[in-house]
């Protein structure tokens, strides 16, 4: 979680596109997707979850 919460603001900034992309003026912004399904089995590690969890609540989604 700690890791997260310092890249965070790296990840979300927006990005130039390559320059052969044909856009030199051009931005990438990263949005959520909005909801996010996680499965995992119910015998398991809990850690198996709790890693894509952390990056899509990072994110800004919903999870369930």
């Amino acid at each position: 979680i700690r890791l997260t919460k310092g890249k965070i603001r790296g990840w979300a900034k927006p990005k130039r596109p390559p320059l052969l992309s044909g856009l030199p003026g051009g931005r990438i912004y990263y949005q959520p997707k909005g909801v996010v399904g996680i499965m995992g089995a119910w015998n398991y590690p809990v850690m198996l979850v709790l890693s894509p969890l952390i990056g899509a609540l990072a994110a800004g989604n919903h999870v369930m």
